[in-house]
């Protein structure tokens, strides 16, 4: 049963993403990705051509945490050396969960107001992915857990890993689709 809903839930999840192929609307389908009962939020991280990262989104179903969460939009990017979430994915090309998430942020985050509103906002477990195109790094989903004690299970894990696929190739043919209808006019 809960293999079903699995599937169901990557079925309708690829769907929305091969909606568009319009860049922008792909990009806003990647930001309002969710797992099933395993994640209370989610971030999008971009990586440009030239190496630097682009925070997405932070997206929560609560719409106090969601206030929080948009003040810290443009103020809390990690840093490119973070042992955790998008700098580390990007940099090793593997899922990294992180079950002790506050001690992870109090050694990263050196702003005391800035690690005050994560912890307000709350952190169970953090579930990092890459996004892979061309086994090229393009960017990384982050799912976090809305209690401390929900770990990932490894079929979570699959199951993030999935969805990343996907966005990633949703991503590849919104990015190529300008270019590809450039060729045929000519």
């Amino acid at each position: 049963r809960a293999s079903s809903r699995r599937a169901n839930f990557l079925a309708a999840e690829g769907r929305r993403l091969a909606e568009s192929l319009d860049e922008e609307t792909t990009l806003q389908s990647m930001a309002s990705l969710t797992m099933p009962q395993a994640a209370a939020w989610c971030i999008v991280d971009l990586v440009h051509a030239d190496g630097s990262m682009h925070r997405l989104a932070i997206v929560h179903p609560d719409p106090a945490k969601r206030a929080l969460l948009h003040w810290l939009q443009g103020r809390w990017m990690p840093a490119p050396e973070d042992a955790f979430g998008a700098p580390a994915v990007v940099r090793d090309m593997r899922s990294i969960v992180v079950h002790d998430v506050d001690r992870a942020l109090a050694a990263a985050v050196h702003d005391a107001d800035m690690l005050r509103i994560l912890r307000a906002v709350g952190f169970g477990t953090m579930l990092t992915v890459p996004l892979l195109v061309h086994e090229r790094p393009v960017g990384a989903l982050t799912f976090v857990s809305a209690h401390p004690e929900q770990a990932y299970a490894p079929a979570d894990i699959a199951l993030a890993e999935e969805l990343a696929t996907r966005s990633a190739l949703a991503l590849d043919s919104a990015r190529l689709h300008p270019e590809a209808a450039g060729l045929s006019r000519e």
